[in-house]
C-alpha cells in the first residue's frame, strides 16, 4: 500500500515487505517530508494496519480543497484470495496516542473509489471529586500506558 499525505508528502508501505528495503525496488519505502514513521499493528480481520501520526495533520477548514487529504494506492493485485474478503481499507480517524479499533469503528472504503469523510469533534471532560467518582484521565494513562478513549474504557 502506498500513502500520499497532504502537503505533497509520500509514504509508501507495502504489506508483508521489509520497511528498510531498497528504495529502487518494488515494495520499497519512499519518504519525503510530511509523513512520519507509521506504526504497524496486525488484526485477525484486517491484517496489517498502519497508524499515521503526524502533528501537522490539522485542518481548520473543511471540504475537498481545504481539508486533509489522504490518497491510498492499495496494490490490489497483491491481495491473497481466501485471506482478504474484499479489496479496500478501513479508515479510522482518532486522537494521537490512542489505539485504533478497526473492528469496532471507522469507515470501510472500497478500492477504486473516492470517499469524502466529514467529522465533527466532541470532547467530554469529566469532573472528579467532589463532583463525582470519575477517575482522572492521567491516572488511566499512567496505569495502562495509553490515552483514555471510550473504546478502551475498563467498564
Amino acid at each position: 500500500m502506498r500513502l500520499v499525505c497532504s502537503r505533497r508528502s509520500v509514504r509508501q508501505v507495502t504489506p508483508g515487505r521489509r520497511k528498510d528495503s531498497d528504495p529502487q525496488q518494488p515494495g520499497s519505502v519512499t519518504r519525503m517530508s510530511g509523513c512520519e514513521e507509521g506504526h504497524l499493528t496486525r488484526t485477525a480481520k484486517y491484517g496489517n494496519c498502519y497508524t499515521l501520526q503526524y502533528h501537522k495533520f490539522i485542518s481548520r477548514e473543511s471540504g475537498p480543497s481545504e481539508g486533509l487529504q489522504l490518497q491510498l494506492f492499495l496494490e490490489t493485485d497483491d491481495y491473497v484470495p481466501g485471506v482478504a474478503n474484499s479489496k479496500g481499507v478501513q479508515v479510522i480517524i482518532h486522537d494521537q496516542g490512542t489505539l485504533p479499533f478497526p473492528e469496532d469503528e471507522g469507515v470501510a472504503v472500497a478500492a477504486g473509489t473516492e470517499t469524502f469523510i466529514g467529522l465533527r469533534r466532541v470532547e467530554v471532560s469529566r469532573l472528579g471529586s467532589p463532583y463525582g467518582d470519575c477517575t482522572p484521565i492521567n491516572d488511566f494513562q499512567e496505569k495502562y500506558g495509553i490515552k483514555y478513549t471510550r473504546t478502551v474504557s475498563p467498564e
